[in-house]
């Protein structure tokens, strides 16, 4: 039955290719008939080792392909009646960036799909595709890894984290303070200039202000930065023209042609949603007593990256003239962005 598989794929070598083809072919087969015991030799899964696996070998080589890593949980039986939750990780190759989803709410681990609804290239254990490919292995699941060419793997870029900054009396440089999606700025200066931070170093070439986008609740048109500065190769400012228009949220994106120093762009959330509302203090999305209750709490501590929003005034000082800011937009309200 062996000899018989083994002559019938020759037969198909000779009849689809010709001169040189034909002895490659021959030689491709013999290798891939002598490691039929390997288990991960047969990349598609069918049950045989051939040229279609060959094939799937030929394009992981080649590159340009995207490389995830999965983590999974089951649940073993035994024959004694026993029961036990098991951990593995599959590798899964894709010709597009893919999305990660939760497997199921109740079971823990998660698994990437086709974002443009294509199937994968590859699925394979880890352990096998690890011993198949060592230049593969990948330590973080949480993002997939673009491939070059020969192996060589090209982590995609992310987003490690957001800022804003306020220029107060007193302060040669601005406050930077971290902020997350659903900030609302309440100082009386508003928002004039973002940091985003990313994980590896950035194409710092890039200062074209129309790679970001800006877009309002209220108005649809969109804000476009003045300028695109580059403190470090990781860290990109985001300088306005002026300060976003009061009591209305935005949406802060970053464009496609926003790449890595590996020319990679940027994957997963690429924006910001964010509200400015004078006299905010607490961040409710409503300019009440409360507001002056936050700003109470923090009367005469020294300002510092945690605490700037609550110097209103920007004076350099954390005082009752902050709650006066508050009693003059008291009333005013706006939708505030849901994290």
């Amino acid at each position: 039955m062996i000899y018989s598989y083994l002559l019938y794929r020759l037969f198909q070598g000779f009849v689809r290719l010709e001169g040189g083809g034909f002895i490659s072919y021959v030689l491709v087969m013999l290798i891939q008939f002598w490691l039929q015991p390997v288990p991960y030799v047969d990349l598609t899964g069918d049950n045989f080792i051939d040229l279609t696996d060959y094939a799937v070998y030929c394009r992981l080589v080649e590159g340009s392909i995207w490389v995830a890593k999965y983590n999974w949980f089951c649940w073993n039986r035994y024959a004694d009646g026993g029961t036990e939750l098991v951990e593995g990780w599959t590798y899964t190759v894709w010709e597009h960036p893919p999305a990660k989803r939760d497997l199921h709410p109740d079971i823990p681990g998660f698994d990437w799909v086709g974002a443009k609804g294509d199937k994968a290239i590859l699925q394979m254990n880890y352990i096998f595709f690890e011993t198949l490919f060592p230049g593969f292995m990948l330590a973080d699941a949480n993002k997939p890894a673009y491939v070059t060419s020969s192996l060589e793997l090209a982590v995609v870029p992310t987003i490690l984290g957001w800022a804003i900054a306020v220029t107060h009396a007193g302060y040669v440089d601005e406050l930077w303070s971290l902020i997350d999606t659903g900030y609302v700025e309440p100082r009386t200066k508003g928002v004039t200039q973002l940091c985003v931070w990313f994980d590896q170093p950035m194409d710092t070439i890039c200062t074209d202000a129309n790679v970001v986008s800006i877009y309002g609740q209220l108005n649809s048109s969109p804000i476009r930065p003045c300028a695109i500065d580059w403190p470090a190769n990781d860290r990109m400012v985001i300088r306005l023209c002026s300060a976003l228009p009061d009591r209305d949220t935005y949406r802060i994106v970053l464009g496609d042609k926003l790449l890595s120093a590996a020319g990679l762009p940027v994957y997963g959330s690429r924006g910001l949603c964010l509200t400015a509302l004078k006299g905010d203090a607490n961040g409710s999305g409503a300019v009440n007593s409360q507001d002056m209750l936050a700003i109470n709490a923090h009367v005469g501590e020294p300002l510092n990256q945690d605490n700037a929003r609550f110097d209103l005034n920007c004076s350099g000082a954390i005082n009752s003239q902050d709650m006066l800011v508050v009693h003059a937009s008291t009333g005013n309200t706006a939708t505030v962005c849901q994290p």
